[in-house]
């Protein structure tokens, strides 16, 4: 049975993961998380109840958070490239590498767009149409 990947394109942390099961040429299945109504939405919250995401199934197994994700496809499925190295100090600073990403680049970027997507949201929202998230706002009167 092949991996179920629960992502969202645009989610860097989703990125990783599937970076891992792409290097590797792993199988699996995508459930593209398209909106909070989506049946890939719906199952997510039945397998995980935070919803946060990406989020991995392995037959009975679950496994979340992209770094774990990335851990267990290493032990799992092991490919021709090897995510964590064997090597117990050099995989430590992988680990420290991936956590200070995570924490001092990923994390403050993503909460940035998000809040300034918002603000552009609430600023005109007669103005939006149904678009990305980040899309530039017609301005009023245009054809856009």
């Amino acid at each position: 049975m092949a991996f179920e990947l629960y992502f969202h394109p645009f989610s860097s942390y989703c990125q990783k993961a599937l970076v891992a099961l792409y290097e590797n040429e792993v199988p699996f299945e995508s459930q593209l998380l398209e909106g909070p109504d989506s049946p890939a939405m719906r199952r997510l919250a039945e397998l995980w109840p935070m919803k946060r995401f990406p989020l991995l199934v392995d037959g009975a197994r679950t496994v979340f958070e992209a770094t774990c994700i990335i851990e267990y496809v290493d032990l799992k499925h092991p490919g021709p490239v090897r995510l964590i190295p064997a090597d117990a100090d050099e995989a430590l600073q992988v680990r420290l590498m991936d956590r200070f990403f995570d924490n001092y680049v990923s994390t403050p970027q993503q909460r940035s767009c998000s809040t300034r997507c918002a603000r552009r949201r609430s600023a005109t929202p007669m103005a939006w149409p149904r678009r990305a998230p980040c899309s530039t706002p017609p301005t009023r009167g245009s054809t856009a």
